[in-house]
């Protein structure tokens, strides 16, 4: 293990995460503190924001980042998708960290057995993956075992960062996950 680059990919995640978190004051529209905190603004602010968005009109997953980006900061708020999002764009703009990827997970069971943990989704960003290492899967955690050590997780929706080995246990919902993949790379 490069325990330099895993150093200065976890600086990186925490940076990422102060950043989204100083830009996406009024938080998410899914997260119970934030709602308490704005007394429902964060939901109000993710609707608006959805509604007015121009996300729509991306044609490929590196332009939906970085309209998602684009969104969230003009907004001060949003979910999960936002807020990676905003992390991802802020590692490859401002930071110059690569390799990161805008990765995606869904609960939903892959048998057709109805859903898993968490009905839903989840998005974060991965930085230092090396390109080759197995990233879909039946279930999250066996292909993350088989990432290089140095991989880091940067969750900004959740305020984590931590090994990617981790991600089992400390992703929201912990192993209930299925169907990780990585939709953006730089």
């Amino acid at each position: 293990m490069n325990k330099q680059e895993q150093e200065q990919n976890l600086r990186w995640a925490r940076t990422a995460v102060k950043h989204v978190k100083t830009t996406c004051v009024i938080g998410a529209s899914n997260r119970q503190d934030d709602e308490e905190r704005t007394g429902g603004w964060s939901s109000a602010c993710v609707s608006r924001m959805r509604g007015e968005s121009g996300s729509g009109a991306a044609t490929t997953w590196g332009a939906l980042v970085r309209e998602l980006a684009q969104d969230a900061r003009n907004s001060r708020c949003g979910n999960c998708g936002e807020q990676a999002a905003l992390a991802y764009e802020f590692l490859r703009t401002t930071l110059n960290a690569t390799p990161i990827e805008y990765v995606m997970l869904d609960s939903k069971r892959k048998d057709g057995g109805g859903v898993g943990v968490c009905d839903g989704d989840h998005v974060f960003v991965v930085i230092g993956r090396k390109t080759g290492d197995p990233i879909g899967s039946d279930t999250a955690g066996v292909e993350v075992q088989k990432w290089n050590p140095e991989t880091v997780i940067c969750d900004p929706w959740a305020n984590e960062v931590y090994q990617a080995f981790d991600l089992g246990v400390k992703a929201v919902c912990g192993g209930g996950w299925h169907g990780l993949r990585s939709v953006c790379r730089a």
